[in-house]
């Protein structure tokens, strides 16, 4: 089922995410999914959390971000918030398709940020959303490290109709 998912509302289902969605918004609307999760969401979230913490380091770019993860705390800390909107989010549109097989995690951005999904934190969000958090949380999930792992997706489901 195609969709434009990314362009919805973001699924903020804590306190921390809900604040974020708050300040990234700027009052205008809802902030959407794609806003957050996404490489300009990761500059969007690195810029927040610099200003909030004071910090002056001027990282413009996903990549300066993410290779920025081991020695400044405020990288560190926009990949652990982006995994945690991910979860969030993907708990909520696998409540809406009703993805009970699994959920597959593929694209640049997810291998960029890898070791911040994987965080039992961040990936406790996927179910937190709701109250069929026991139903969510057996759903598997499994990111996919294959480079261009999203076109081989694609391939083999037209290949198979």
């Amino acid at each position: 089922m195609a969709t434009e998912a990314g362009h919805g509302a973001f699924a903020a289902v804590d306190d921390e995410l809900s604040a974020l969605a708050a300040d990234l918004s700027a009052g205008r609307r809802p902030v959407s999914a794609e806003e957050v999760i996404s490489a300009p969401g990761l500059v969007a979230i690195y810029a927040l959390l610099a200003r909030r913490a004071g910090t002056k380091t001027p990282l413009a770019t996903p990549e300066e971000v993410t290779r920025a993860v081991a020695s400044n705390p405020v990288a560190r800390a926009a990949c652990e918030m982006l995994a945690k909107a991910f979860w969030a989010q993907a708990g909520s549109l696998a409540m809406t398709f009703g993805a009970w097989d699994g959920v597959l995690v593929i694209g640049g951005l997810a291998n960029a940020i890898r070791p911040s999904l994987r965080l039992p934190g961040a990936q406790a969000l996927f179910s937190a959303s709701t109250r069929y958090r026991r139903v969510l949380g057996e759903v598997p999930r499994a990111l996919v490290t294959l480079e261009n792992g999203e076109l081989i997706g694609v391939a083999e489901a037209l290949r198979h109709g």
